[in-house]
């Protein structure tokens, strides 16, 4: 059972751009810049 949690890791690739764009929206929930960023990624 611990293979499908590196599998599912592995299918979902994370750009580093939007880890940082979540990091900035915890501090900030209103930064229009990380959501913009959230947003483009979720479209792709």
């Amino acid at each position: 059972m611990s293979g499908d949690g590196a599998t599912e890791q592995a299918a979902e690739y994370v750009p580093e751009k939007v880890k940082k764009a979540e990091k900035k929206l915890e501090e900030n929930p209103y930064d229009l810049d990380a959501w913009s960023i959230l947003i483009r990624e979720a479209q792709v």
